[in-house]
């Protein structure tokens, strides 16, 4: 029985392109982000906590190869993959032999995807959105190129060295994907580790500038049992946080405090003290800058008042400040919906924001954010190195 002469359909190689194409978008946006979160630490969009947590997987310490990010290789393999297809699908004289070699890539893609799914259950114990993306990708590359495959593969074992070198396209290919791959890694390379030595640098600095505050007579204290707090009592870093809901920075920090519990896990305690921008309830403000910022302080009180301070708070920080009405919130966090309206027009509300804003207004607050790591305080959204910088030095001290 003799095969035919065409086995690759034609909607194969196109259809394997355009598959490519998804791949290298997802890689770029994945290696964008690893560049930014390792300057920020502020979390991802596809960072929703717990188990399906982007930054934990794309951008930790398992997310690089020889100190290149592993989603850049990614985006050069799927680039391959692309050319690959694009000119297999362009040139019948080399159709076959493309295709099997379209097998083989998309194979050890595979395999590659279940090496890091592994190492995601086992170890990092947490999922990436995007990175399932990828998976799919390399599954549907398989997939695809599997129909017709065998003869493919054998054209592609069958195949000379000097039928490469006749075939200029082909040639052009893999010494610019050489070239331009290896030119690549270094390059991003160079940049992550400049980028990681100007952060360690200007961490080390402001760690040096973050003089602890020693309490004063007749200063009230930051951390009073009132506050909302989360963390073990007994942990040996206080992280006091005064912020403001609707401060963009402050939405920023709130991120990088969040990625910090979750890097120092039962070494953290976080206490909350409110500094509204907003006339409408701080007495230090004498003109319009956030005008939602006192309610969605009520909201978090009187959500507090409930257990839930810091699921509200998420929700706030959010994108959630500017809602008229935060009733439906405190629907959807479980809370009694008309003991909670009541709460935002007491006056304990009221006073319980006010008192924050004086005592953070005698601990020197001025403007928000600003975070008190064991009495050393770091105003403004800082990077997230500032911040390991701090804490490492605190556990250090109490380690001895």
């Amino acid at each position: 029985m003799t095969e035919p002469a065409q086995v690759t359909r034609r909607w194969q190689l196109p259809a394997a392109a355009l598959l490519s194409f998804v791949g290298l978008g997802v890689s770029l946006y994945l290696t964008r982000h690893h560049l930014s979160y390792l300057q920020s630490g502020a979390p991802s969009a596809c960072n929703f906590g717990g188990a399906w947590n982007c930054d934990l997987v794309s951008s930790g310490q398992h997310s690089t190869v020889w100190g290149i990010p592993l989603s850049h290789v990614g985006s050069l393999f799927y680039l391959l993959t692309a050319l690959v297809s694009l000119l297999g699908a362009a040139r019948d004289s080399i159709r076959k032999s493309l295709h099997g070699l379209l097998v083989v890539l998309s194979l050890a893609a595979v395999l590659a995807s279940v090496g890091l799914f592994a190492l995601s259950t086992l170890v990092i114990r947490a999922f990436c959105l995007f990175c399932m993306i990828l998976h799919a990708v390399n599954l549907g590359l398989l997939g695809m190129t599997l129909l017709g495959s065998r003869p493919a593969v054998r054209s592609l074992a069958s195949l000379r060295p000097g039928e490469l070198l006749r075939n200029p396209a082909l040639m052009l290919i893999l010494i610019g994907g050489l070239f331009g791959g290896l030119s690549s890694m270094l390059g991003i390379r160079y940049v992550l580790d400049s980028q990681r030595t100007a952060s360690r640098l200007a961490a080390e600095l402001a760690a040096k500038n973050a003089v602890k505050v020693e309490p004063k007579a007749g200063v009230p204290l930051l951390d009073i049992p009132s506050a909302p707090a989360l963390g073990p009592k007994d942990a040996p870093i206080t992280l006091i946080e005064v912020s403001d809901f609707e401060c963009p920075f402050c939405q920023k920090v709130s991120g990088v405090v969040e990625e910090l519990l979750t890097q120092y896990p039962g070494k953290i305690r976080v206490v909350f003290r409110h500094f509204p921008l907003d006339e409408a309830c701080n007495p230090l403000v004498k003109r319009k800058i956030h005008e939602h910022a006192c309610a969605a302080a009520r909201s978090a009180y009187c959500a507090g008042r409930q257990g839930k301070f810091f699921p509200m708070a998420k929700k706030l920080f959010g994108g959630a400040v500017e809602d008229a009405d935060h009733k439906p919130l405190a629907a959807e966090l479980g809370l009694d919906v008309e003991s909670f309206s009541r709460c935002l027009l007491s006056p304990e509300a009221r006073s319980t924001i006010l008192d924050d804003i004086q005592a953070a207004s005698q601990n020197g607050v001025r403007g928000v954010p600003v975070l008190f790591l064991n009495g050393r305080p770091v105003k403004g959204a800082q990077p997230i190195d500032t911040y390991r910088q701090i804490i490492n030095e605190e556990l250090t001290k109490t380690a001895k």
